[in-house]
């Protein structure tokens, strides 16, 4: 390989790791709200009653 080759090699593999950091940090920040998305809220819990019954045994 001569020298040219090598360098325009190590440019394609350094464009193609800025790449796919960019993409990766696009998608984090695009939904990365969807996880922790405030307007949905969880549904109250109920109170539970107690059970005072005893059990029966046969």
């Amino acid at each position: 390989m001569t020298s040219q080759n090598k360098n325009t090699e190590m440019l394609e593999v350094v464009a193609a790791i800025v790449v796919t950091a960019g993409l990766v940090a696009g998608n984090l920040l695009l939904f990365s709200p969807l996880r922790i998305d405030k307007s949905i809220k969880a549904p109250a819990q109920e109170d539970q009653p107690v059970n005072t019954t005893r059990p029966v045994f046969w």
